[in-house]
């Protein structure tokens, strides 16, 4: 699976996730939208960007190989090391993306005025972690 599929199954099942299971959740900003920023291959077997959604933003790293990271525990922390230092992700999964790990930037997402704002950060936080 590419970057860009990734990118791509994240924003529909995220979407699905907002009207599904946040649909009537105070804590969303509705300016917002869910988008996959900055997407790209992180070593062999995995991508890594950023998932803006109107209740929070985070780092995501997903394996390329569906069936990936098996042996971690959902809730587990795990150090990952990059260029503008070590960052602590925590396992998650979803059904429709298998396992995954995420490193929170922003919850909840009210400081953001507009989409605009929020997809700036995300390209920021891209270009400062690589």
């Amino acid at each position: 699976m590419s970057a860009t599929t990734i990118a791509a199954r994240l924003e529909k099942t995220y979407a699905r996730i907002q009207k599904e299971r946040m649909r009537d959740m105070p804590l969303l900003n509705r300016k917002l939208r869910v988008e996959a920023v900055g997407f790209r291959d992180w070593g062999a077997q995995a991508a890594i960007g950023v998932l803006v959604t109107p209740w929070f933003m985070n780092l995501m790293l997903v394996s390329t190989q569906r069936e990936a990271w098996g042996d971690l525990p959902v809730g587990s922390q795990v150090q990952h090391p990059f260029p503008s230092g070590s960052y602590e992700f925590i396992v998650g999964e979803e059904a429709r993306i298998g396992r995954y790990q995420m490193c929170s930037l922003f919850s909840p997402m009210f400081e953001f005025e507009d989409q605009a704002a929020a997809v700036a950060t995300a390209d920021a936080v891209m270009s400062a972690l690589l």
